[in-house]
Formats: C-alpha cells, sequence, structure tokens
C-alpha cells in the first residue's frame, strides 16, 4: 500500500487556512478516498505524477484537461524560460498578446477579434456580458457548466451569496432537445440575450443539433456562446465547432490551450467584440501575463500538428475498447458503462441497490485502482505523453479492480471494504 503519511499531515494544516484545503473545488481532497489517496501534487512527468509522498500515479486528470501536451514538456518549458528572462507583466503590452490573438483567429472558426484573460469563468462572464450588451436584453439561457460567477453559479446548489434577482435571469435547458430549447426561448421572447452552452457534454450531439441550436437562437434576435473551455484544444484543434462545422457567434477557450499556464479567450464577431472598445469593461490586470502567453504559442504550435489530435484520439480509443471489452467479459454492464467523448471518456458506475450508490461504488474503485498506481477521478484525459504502454497498464489495472468490485457486490460487503471516506463531491455539475 502507498504511504500517504506526508500527505495527511500537510491536510491537516491546509485545513486550517484554505476552505476546502484547495483552490479549486475538483482539486479537494473530497474528490478522493481521504485517508487512503494522494492530497498534495509534488511533480510531473510527463502523463506522470507525483505526490508529496514519492507516489508515482499515471494521471488520467491532468489538472482537470488543463494539460495537454504533457507535465514539464521541455518544448513549452523552454519557451516559458526564454520570456522570463524578459519579463512577465509590463507597463505596455507584450507583443505576444497579438501573435496569440492572431493564432486564435488563423485557428478557430468564429475568432474574427481575441479578448485575453485568465480562466475559463473570466472567459465566460466576458461572453455574456457582450450579448446582453449587443441584444440590450438581459435573459440567459444555459447548458452545461460555465464557471462560478454569479450569472451561471446561481442555478446549482452552490449559489449561497448569489442575488436571487441574478439567479431568475438565467435559465437552463437540456442538451439534445431542440424542442426544450424553442420553448425557453418563446416563454422568453425578445428577452433572451444569448444561449450558452458546452457543445459537446457526456454525449455527442445528435445529427442536425447545433445547426438547430443556432438557427433557433438566431431566429429569436440572440447570440450564441460555444463554451469550448472544455473541448477547445483537447477535442479538435479548432475545437468542437471546427469539427461539427458549426460556428457561434462567441466562444470560450481556456485549460488546454497553454498546457497548464493560466490563460483563457473569448473570441467572436467583430462587431460584437469591438463592443470591449466602447461600454463593455472586460480588463484585467494579468489577462496579457507573458509567460502564459508564451505557453499558449508553443502549445498551440505542438497541437496543431496533424500528428497530434491523431496520437490523443489513439490512447483514447485503447483505453476505451480495452474497458468495454472488460466490462463485458465481467459481465458488469449493469454496474459498470463507459461515456465516449474523445480525449475526455468517462468510466462510471451506477446504483445496485437503495444502500449502495453509484458514488458508493465509484469510492471503492478509486480507492482500489490508485493501489495499482492510477489516478483516476471518473472522466479521462489525454495528453501526447501518455502512452501505449500506459493504456495498458491501465486496462490490466481496471481489470483487476473490476474483479474486486465485482466480488465485493457479490459478498454484500463493500461498505467495510473501505479504507478511506467516500468521495464527497462539494459541486455537482449542472447539466
Amino acid at each position: 500500500m502507498a504511504n500517504y503519511s506526508k500527505n495527511l499531515e500537510a491536510l491537516k494544516r491546509a485545513k486550517q487556512f484554505i476552505p476546502a484545503a484547495s483552490q479549486v473545488y475538483s482539486k479537494s481532497y473530497k474528490y478522493f478516498c481521504e485517508g487512503a489517496a494522494p492530497v498534495f501534487a509534488d511533480r510531473g512527468l510527463g502523463s506522470h505524477l507525483w505526490d508529496i509522498d514519492g507516489n508515482e500515479f499515471i494521471d488520467t486528470i491532468l489538472g482537470l484537461g488543463a494539460v495537454t501536451v504533457g507535465y514539464n514538456d521541455e518544448r513549452v518549458n523552454n519557451a516559458i524560460r526564454l520570456q522570463l528572462e524578459k519579463g512577465m507583466s509590463f507597463t505596455l503590452p507584450s507583443i505576444l498578446e497579438a501573435e496569440l490573438a492572431e493564432t486564435l483567429a488563423e485557428i478557430i472558426p468564429s475568432a474574427e477579434m481575441v479578448k485575453l484573460v485568465k480562466n475559463g469563468s473570466d472567459a465566460t462572464t466576458a461572453a455574456v456580458r457582450l450579448a446582453r450588451a449587443h441584444t440590450g436584453r438581459e435573459m440567459i439561457l444555459t447548458c452545461g457548466y460555465h464557471g462560478w460567477h454569479d450569472w451561471s453559479i446561481g442555478l446549482t446548489e452552490k449559489n449561497s451569496g448569489v442575488p436571487l434577482a441574478v439567479q431568475k435571469l438565467t435559465q437552463k435547458f437540456k442538451y439534445n432537445d431542440l424542442a426544450g430549447l424553442e420553448k425557453k426561448l418563446e416563454e422568453n421572447k425578445n428577452g433572451v440575450a444569448c444561449v450558452i452552452m458546452e457543445p459537446i457534454q457526456l454525449e455527442f450531439p445528435q445529427s442536425g443539433y447545433l445547426e438547430g441550436v443556432r438557427a433557433l437562437t438566431h431566429k429569436h434576435g440572440a447570440l450564441l456562446i460555444f463554451d469550448e473551455v472544455v473541448t477547445g484544444f483537447r477535442f479538435h484543434i479548432q475545437g468542437a465547432q471546427g469539427y461539427f462545422n458549426v460556428t457561434p457567434d462567441l466562444s470560450c477557450f481556456g485549460k488546454g490551450m497553454a498546457n497548464g499556464a493560466a490563460v483563457s479567450a473569448v473570441v467572436g464577431r467583430r462587431d460584437v467584440m469591438r463592443l470591449i472598445e466602447e461600454g463593455v469593461f472586460i480588463s484585467s490586470t494579468f489577462g496579457g501575463e507573458a509567460l502564459s502567453l508564451a505557453a499558449a504559442l508553443e502549445t498551440i504550435a505542438i497541437l496543431k500538428k496533424p500528428e497530434s489530435f491523431e496520437k490523443i484520439w489513439e490512447m483514447e480509443n485503447l483505453l476505451l475498447i480495452g474497458l468495454n471489452e472488460t466490462i463485458a467479459s465481467l459481465d458488469l454492464g449493469s454496474v459498470a458503462y463507459t461515456c465516449r467523448l474523445p480525449a475526455h471518456t468517462a468510466l462510471l458506475f451506477k446504483p445496485v441497490s437503495e444502500t449502495v450508490s453509484a458514488l458508493d461504488i465509484q469510492s471503492y474503485f478509486q480507492q482500489e485502482v490508485l493501489k495499482e498506481g492510477i489516478l483516476y477521478m471518473g472522466v479521462h484525459n489525454f495528453c501526447l505523453a501518455h502512452s501505449k504502454e500506459d493504456m495498458q497498464k491501465m486496462i490490466a489495472a481496471y481489470s483487476k479492480t473490476l474483479k474486486k468490485v465485482k466480488e465485493v457486490l457479490g459478498s454484500k460487503n463493500l461498505e467495510n471494504q473501505m479504507e478511506g471516506a467516500k468521495i464527497r463531491p462539494v459541486f455537482t455539475r449542472n447539466e
């Protein structure tokens, strides 16, 4: 068994000074089996991560999808080092701002102009503000998770502190349900500023769905915003909009754009983006921080190579085939299942009784697969550094652990097999 003594001691200290002991909910110890899982990272290399006790893992989470090339990639590191010798933040804009904006405009179909910010929530909130300014309307229709700002998080269970008046200005609609979206648009006729959505969730869009969303949105005088913070630079070099050939009015990118460095962007139509020069205030001291821009330019240069996304999809397919074969061979289809979003594939579980929930099974699975050296949290992200050997080790580890799951469920002794706490998500995505 792995030794987590340094992790647990550090966790005690962190709990005293950091709410949830992490700056990011989804990295919190509550998303892992506390007491039988790592808590703090020490370093990463390629597709592997080491915790502060020195335990090594194949990482399937990759900074919540932010790492697309691989940890500690020398090419990206060199780009950062070269810029570091010049400086990080200046009194004047760095020329890298213009270079990155030009690069994004060359790649992304919707990008006529670009505004750089720091994280996904910045980008989606900037897009919503632009849409409201452009249309003169206030209502937002949303599908997916779009960050922590009031207009978005007000619809979730984490809405404490969000004014009720703000909560009422956002409504959600169901993915792959055009009729449901049309109903919402009709109910809020002439009041919807934008439809903002993740173009892919844990399912592909049905044939004609994204085209239908765009047509309905424009018919009702609203703007269409694609939140590609997850899909951008992970699914396809042009994002989902390029893959499906559906161009929105505005788009949001972040996460994998800079291989873990902090930069994001809202991009879109020139007439809408130019509002930032007028009455729409979107400005951040560190929006042009040069180290992240250098990292983004090098990361995109790497990902633009034709073989890059071919490699990422190849690794995902190897794991998916192995998982599905294992689930079938163990006759676990009623318990375990996969959801395929290329480069973002999930292995999830179903409840088996009123007393054994899906989260109970996932907790036990995570606890046991950690012993095999796999860092797992449900959804798998892939990077260029993942290898066939990684996939083979993961399939072997998952097969061994799924056999344990079957045995434990058969003995109805899952509760007594937990060595750490069950996973306790502090946030549930709003789909």
